[in-house]
């Protein structure tokens, strides 16, 4: 009876395994106990691994590729970079004068301008007489207020005139800047531009410069009043 190659390799088997000494001492095993043997896991990566590469061979092409891990399903559309809104002008409010006109528009009539010249005229003759009180009450409430008091300002006022000869007085000069330059004299009082008139007096006898005088008259419901802007 012919010999199969099968029945070769299994009489083979048991002569090696005869002549086979058989150790003192069983090897130490490669993995734990809890580890399958390298062998059945080597045979099982060959296994997958062929089931793998004919399955490659069986399809009829490439599978579609598949995104990077982490990938955009779809391209991020760029947004346009934010436009700096334009910074606002803050305008700066300009300083408001001590003087604050009034509402009023136009300019002073001839009457009003006859008027304050007469109104400083009796002024200075008062205090040029010593008449420091009837002076006093001609000033603007906001014009005594300059002063520490009556009495104060009545002899300052009385020594000057006493070396005062003569004096002039004139309405509008125009030696001087125009009557709205000097509103800061007025200390915040309101000021009605359209009657209000600047008069200047010159001293003769007194040495400069303290030789003149500058007033605003400013006319209100009640009549005149002087304000010492100079």
């Amino acid at each position: 009876m012919s010999r199969t190659r099968t029945d070769v390799l299994l009489e083979g088997w048991k002569m090696a395994s005869h002549s086979a000494q058989r150790p003192e001492a069983p090897p130490a095993r490669a993995t734990s106990r809890a580890a399958l043997p390298l062998g059945l896991v080597a045979a099982a990566a060959l296994v997958i691994l062929g089931l793998v590469v004919g399955s490659r061979m069986l399809s009829s092409g490439p599978g579609p590729a598949l995104p990077a891990v982490g990938a955009s399903a779809a391209a991020a559309t760029a947004s346009p970079a934010p436009t700096a809104a334009p910074s606002a002008v803050v305008a700066r409010p300009t300083p408001a004068a001590t003087g604050k006109p009034s509402a009023g528009s136009g300019a002073p009539s001839a009457a009003d301008i006859a008027a304050a010249k007469a109104f400083i005229e009796t002024y200075t003759s008062n205090l040029q007489h010593g008449k420091t009180t009837n002076a006093w009450r001609m000033l603007a409430n906001r014009e005594q207020l300059k002063y520490p008091s009556n009495a104060q300002w009545a002899v300052e006022r009385y020594q000057f005139f006493q070396g005062v000869k003569n004096y002039a007085v004139t309405a509008n000069p125009k030696d001087v800047q125009p009557i709205a330059a000097w509103l800061t004299g007025t200390n915040g009082a309101t000021i009605d531009m359209s009657h209000a008139v600047l008069v200047e007096v010159r001293y003769t006898g007194v040495p400069g410069p303290a030789d003149w005088d500058l007033y605003i008259v400013n006319k209100t419901a009640d009549g005149l009043e002087i304000y010492s802007v100079r």
